[in-house]
């Protein structure tokens, strides 16, 4: 059974210039799958007009920022689990490592966020405190990785069924 064309998601670059950095992005998403990390998978790699492209798997999902704004219930600790377990699977994939307070300052700006953003005091409450025990976590081991740059709550996709 045909269930129509498969959804893609083409990122490409804006100009010549950007075409390293995008091709190190494809090359971190490939290495990323190969050590089971959840991400789109790459389909494909080309260039237009000089510029460098690659297609990954479209997936079907809600941003957290999105979840957590909008006042979603979620499992949340579940999540953030899953979260910390990419982070450490991450961390076993690169060197160096990151200076101290990285993460506690990503973490302080999203329980910043969730109390300027989400309406439901309760849901904020949670989310702040799933989040404080991150915090709490010792991430000085953690290996320095492009991926952990856009660690963000935009880039995070919960799906339907939470995964």
């Amino acid at each position: 059974m045909d269930n129509g064309p498969t959804k893609i998601v083409r990122k490409i670059a804006r100009n010549a210039v950007q075409n390293p950095r995008l091709n190190s992005q494809h090359l971190k998403l490939l290495h990323a799958a190969e050590a089971g990390i959840a991400c789109p998978r790459v389909l494909g790699t080309g260039e237009s007009d000089g510029k460098f492209f690659f297609d990954m798997e479209y997936i079907s999902g809600e941003t957290l920022a999105h979840a957590a704004i909008t006042g979603r219930r979620l499992n949340w600790e579940r999540i953030v689990d899953r979260v910390v377990a990419q982070i450490q699977a991450f961390a076993n994939t690169e060197r160096g490592v990151f200076d101290e307070g990285v993460f506690e300052e990503k973490i302080a700006s999203i329980i910043s966020a969730c109390h300027k953003k989400i309406h439901d005091i309760e849901l904020a409450n949670k989310i702040s405190e799933v989040a404080s025990r991150v915090s709490a976590l010792d991430w000085s081991g953690v290996v320095i990785s492009e991926g952990h740059g856009d660690l963000t709550l935009e880039n995070i996709l919960v799906t339907g069924d939470e995964k």
